[in-house]
């Protein structure tokens, strides 16, 4: 048994899909530790020897890994979700210049060409 799987301890479970460095991290803490689940306070089950699950299925690529609240990987699932936000952030300002352009509504077009240059220039200056 890992020592951060003691009952009271703060845990994060990340969930991922095929792969991809971003998800979800939900925070918990852990209720009690049995001879082979570790239960959670949101009442998840994890297996003590294998903290990682699928909850879509053998054939699925998503994952639920279970780990201390601390881990390095908590920190990086969470930078590559602003990176992930940030890239939506843009997609959707471009889609809307593309609609402002193709409406002919150019004073809309010019403010949010601006407002899409800026946000690539925020990406650029984090990565």
């Amino acid at each position: 048994m890992t020592e951060w799987m003691t009952p009271g301890a703060e845990v994060a479970i990340l969930g991922s899909s095929h792969g991809k460095p971003y998800g979800s991290i939900t925070r918990t803490t852990i209720k009690t530790v049995g001879k082979r689940d570790i239960v959670l306070d949101n009442g998840d089950r994890f297996n003590r020897a294998r903290p990682i699950e699928h909850p879509g299925g053998q054939w699925s690529t998503a994952t639920s890994e279970l780990m201390a609240a601390d881990d390095p990987r908590v920190a990086a699932m969470r930078k590559a979700n602003a990176i992930q936000n940030r890239k939506v952030a843009a997609r959707n300002l471009a889609d809307d210049l593309a609609r402002v352009i193709r409406d002919e509504d150019w004073p809309r077009a010019k403010e949010l060409a601006g407002d899409l240059a800026e946000a690539l220039a925020r990406m650029d200056a984090q990565q």
